[in-house]
């Protein structure tokens, strides 16, 4: 159920934003606004990545303080602390600079692409995938297009653009374990 004013129901996103409210990824901004077209900030998408890590029961108990080794570290925000340190004691969300992590500054689409790639590297590594040859990578395309690989080859297609009649701005991956969908 769409709880947000601001998210038509009619929109690309619209089932995306319920479905990440209703599994506690997302909570918007309070007063029924979630800011569909609001660029996002990297405390932001730390919080994100770190509660889609609940939901899939991965082990987010790493964590560390060097997060409070920047010199920006009193700018996070207190509802995303503690998403930074894990965020950044594992090693997907990084200093901007040697010094800075800069956690309300947007993301950009390099860093967001790094971010992303980072936490799908660390799930396929995360002890919650405990048969790997029952979990396998699809590109869901149809022949010639189609590729499935066990999770130790995953990597050569989570970043590999597939050329698809759909065109190429459409995700071509998706998991699966035990015919069930990650």
């Amino acid at each position: 159920r769409n709880t947000y004013a601001d998210v038509a129901a009619d929109t690309w996103y619209t089932d995306a934003v319920i479905w990440a409210s209703e599994n506690g990824i997302v909570t918007g901004y309070g007063e029924g606004k979630f800011g569909p077209t609001d660029n996002i900030t990297r405390e932001q998408m730390a919080v994100m990545l770190y509660r889609y890590a609940e939901y899939k029961k991965y082990d987010t108990t790493v964590a560390g303080m060097s997060v409070k080794e920047y010199a920006d570290y009193e700018a996070i925000s207190e509802w995303a602390l503690k998403a930074m340190a894990w965020a950044n004691a594992e090693g997907l969300i990084t200093g901007r600079t040697a010094s800075t992590i800069v956690p309300s500054g947007t993301a950009t689409r390099a860093e967001a692409a790094t971010i992303l790639m980072r936490f799908l590297e660390s799930a396929a590594a995360n002890k919650s995938i405990t048969d790997a040859k029952s979990v396998k990578f699809s590109t869901g395309l149809s022949p010639p297009y189609s590729r499935q690989a066990s999770i130790k080859r995953a990597d050569r297609w989570a970043n590999r653009a597939v050329p698809s009649p759909q065109g190429m701005g459409r995700p071509f991956l998706s998991v699966t374990q035990g015919g069930q969908k990650m």
